[in-house]
Order: C-alpha cells, then structure tokens, then sequence
C-alpha cells in the first residue's frame, strides 16, 4: 500500500479473498475514508469471473446442507403449503422424542387393531374412541414438553416465541397421526361417525391442553385430559350412553371447548413469553 491508496494488486487480492489477516484489515480500515478506492474496488468486483460466484454458491450451500440437516417427508408436505422453511427447522429440533412418540403410535395402532378384530359388542368402537383421540394429545406433550425435549433449554434461551414453536409442532403432530388414525379407523369394522367423529373430542382436547400450557406444565394438562376422557368412556360404556359420546349435545360440546380453549389460548398467547409454563 502506498501513502495514499490501496496498492491495485492488494485490491484484487482482498476481493479475491487471497489477502491475509493483516492485510485485509489494513485494507477495510483504508476503505472506510478513501472513496477512490471503494469505487475501484467495485469496478474490481464487476470483473470477477464467473468461477468465483460458482465456487460462492457452491460454499453456502455446503453451509446450508450441513446446518441444516434435509426436511423430512411431513415437513417438506408443510413447507409447500406455505410453513416457512425456518419455522419448520425449529419445530423438528426434538428428533428423539419424535421417534418414541412415532414407535408408540405404531403400538398404539395395533393395540387398537387387535381390540377391534377379537372384541365383540361394541368393544372395538369403546377401545378405539377411548384412544384415537389421545395419541394426537399425546405427541404434542411429548414433543413440547420440558422433561422429553433434549433441546429445551436451547429454545427457552433462543429469541423465538415458545407459543409459535409449540404450534409448529402440534401441527407437525397433526399431519403425522390423523391421517393415519383416520384410515385406520375407516378401514376397521366400526360404526362411521366412530371412525370420524373423534376428531372433534380430539382437538377439542388439544386446545385445551395448549390454554392449559400457558398455567402449567403440558404434561400434566395432557395427563388429565386423558384421564377424564377415559373415564367418560367407561362410564359411559358401563352405564348404557357410549353413544351419547358422539352424540348432537357431546358434539355441542365439543365444538363449545375448541372455540372457548382457542380464545383463551389467543389470548395467553399475547401474553409475555413468561406467561408460557413450558419450562
């Protein structure tokens, strides 16, 4: 460099990204008061050759392929419908839980199979209306809560709103489990509205378990959720009104906690980030 600008072959260098440590930072200290150079310096950047950009290019999406590991077939199905492809990255950091959560819906599945093959009655309609509805619930206390979630405290410490996060991945819960309870349901020997029909109890109670969420922890919100669901199942059973679960006042009711959970988790969800007990 002489004493007034910036030697032309240290230019090239620098945007080349040849020049060392020293020499860089002489160069960038020197171009923050000398406008001559900086417009050599753009003249220089417009001749680049082509390599340099495809080597660029070539780079960040090594970065990118490495920082973040490839979506999976349910995430990608979100990203084309619109879920940003970063929302989606956080919502698939718990990759454990998610593989315990997926080997016991395939349980739970069979479980549900088998009890509808061999039962006799109405005993394969009770045991799938008593679990369908509470594999989705399930997943999401698995997925969201503090204690499964070996990422947690890296979320908690991360500049990104729980409540959304939490969302992401109820939806993630959602796209992996109802289809493939529905199917099930429908290809199973039960009445139509059993095979359809839980899904209103079913989000009915994952609402709920969300409001609750931002009071307690979502494990137990989803704890007792379950527990009072199955005891309506077999009271009901027991006392002759199975089919008063799925009936115009249950699903009144039904309807009823999804909008009034949805409102209170509205407005939880305005709360500060404090509000939200998932920690």
């Amino acid at each position: 460099m002489n004493a007034w600008h910036a030697d032309p072959r240290d230019l090239r260098a620098w945007v080349d990204g040849d020049a060392g440590l020293a020499l860089g930072a002489s160069i960038e200290q020197h171009l923050i008061g000398c406008p001559q150079c900086r417009m050599a310096i753009a003249g220089l950047v417009d001749e680049r050759p082509p390599v340099h950009d495809a080597v660029d290019a070539g780079w960040e999406g090594l970065l990118a392929s490495v920082q973040s590991p490839p979506l999976g077939p349910v995430h990608r199905l979100l990203a084309r419908v619109g879920v940003p492809v970063a929302d989606l990255h956080a919502a698939r950091s718990a990759t454990t839980p998610r593989i315990v959560w997926l080997l016991g819906t395939i349980l739970t599945l069979g479980f549900v199979v088998m009890a509808t093959v061999f039962s006799t009655g109405d005993g394969g309609a009770e045991s799938f209306l008593a679990v369908a509805p509470l594999v989705p619930v399930a997943g999401v206390a698995l997925l969201c809560g503090p204690r499964t979630d070996p990422a947690h405290e890296l979320l908690v410490a991360a500049p990104y709103p729980l409540i959304r996060l939490v969302l992401l991945r109820t939806l993630v819960v959602l796209a992996t489990s109802v289809p493939a309870l529905l199917i099930t349901g429908l290809l199973l020997p039960l009445p139509s509205r059993v095979a359809t029909l839980w899904l209103l109890p079913c989000a009915g109670f994952i609402v709920a378990v969300l409001a609750s969420a931002t009071w307690i922890e979502i494990e137990r919100a989803a704890t007792g959720a379950a527990v009072l669901w199955i005891a309506a199942v077999v009271v009901g059973t027991r006392r002759g009104a199975f089919d008063h679960l799925l009936g115009a006042a249950a699903i009144e009711t039904y309807v009823a906690l999804i909008v009034g959970a949805g409102l209170v988790l509205l407005y939880r969800a305005r709360a500060p980030r404090s509000a939200i007990r998932l920690r």
